[in-house]
């Protein structure tokens, strides 16, 4: 299982909101309201959805959960990819400045980063 952290450009936050949370194994990043996360499994299937996401990105919850999630721009397609295997081979992933689409096809300005859940 794998975790895509999406932000919202305009709403990233910075300092210590990034860390983990001492009292869970759960990174606190998922805990936020306003972080568009969707949990995939390693076929990139989601697993789960955050309220964030289906508000940032218009799809339901219901319409994404167990299938692909087609919000990878084809221009985007094969960086993400690379970023996965490289994942899945225990490299690390820097985050990255990009975009995704929303359910209705409007790009959307992201951060995104991408973790192995234990």
């Amino acid at each position: 299982m794998f975790i895509v952290w999406n932000s919202d450009i305009r709403d990233f936050p910075t300092g210590s909101s990034a860390g983990a949370d001492s009292n869970s194994r759960t990174p606190r990043k998922v805990l936020l309201p306003h972080r568009g996360n969707p949990f995939c499994d390693l076929d990139c299937r989601t697993a789960f959805v955050n309220p964030a996401f289906t508000a940032v990105f218009g799809y339901q919850r219901e319409d994404v959960l167990g299938r692909h999630i087609p919000f990878v721009p084809s221009w985007d397609v094969e960086k993400s990819e690379a970023e996965l295997s490289e994942l899945l081979s225990g490299k690390r992933v820097p985050a990255r400045e990009t975009r995704r689409l929303s359910s209705s096809g409007e790009e959307i300005d992201i951060a995104v980063s991408v973790s192995l859940l234990p």
